[in-house]
């Protein structure tokens, strides 16, 4: 019996607080919820903030272009002396990040505790 396949995720901002920030991913984040994640993203990133953490704890899947944002917002706040992490993504999400190397581009961290290292 095929797994149901429920098309579109979810990006939620969440304020952590000064110069910090966690973003919510849910869902299948697919080539349609692009425009939103990095418009979303954009948004996380502008202003002092310096840490961003991506929760990919309810995050099914990530297209290729989804990924691509991901790596790209990565780099603008590495540039500017920033830290991103994707926290908690679940295996198979885990798996296809690790294949594709770029948990050796972005830090992936798993635990309960949102991994901010400033207080």
């Amino acid at each position: 019996m095929a797994e149901d396949h429920v098309t579109g995720g979810d990006v939620l901002l969440v304020d952590a607080g000064p110069g910090r920030v966690l973003v919510v991913l849910t869902g299948f984040i697919e080539l349609a919820d692009v425009p939103d994640l990095k418009a979303a993203l954009l948004e996380a990133t502008r202003g002092d903030g310096r840490e961003l953490v991506l929760d990919l704890g309810a995050a099914r899947w990530i297209s290729s272009p989804g990924l691509g944002v991901l790596v790209g917002t990565h780099r603008r706040i590495v540039a500017r002396g920033g830290l991103m992490v994707l926290w908690r993504p679940q295996r198979v999400l885990a798996a296809n990040l690790s294949m594709l190397g770029l948990d050796r581009v972005v830090p992936v961290v798993h635990g309960d505790e949102v991994p901010f290292t400033s207080a």
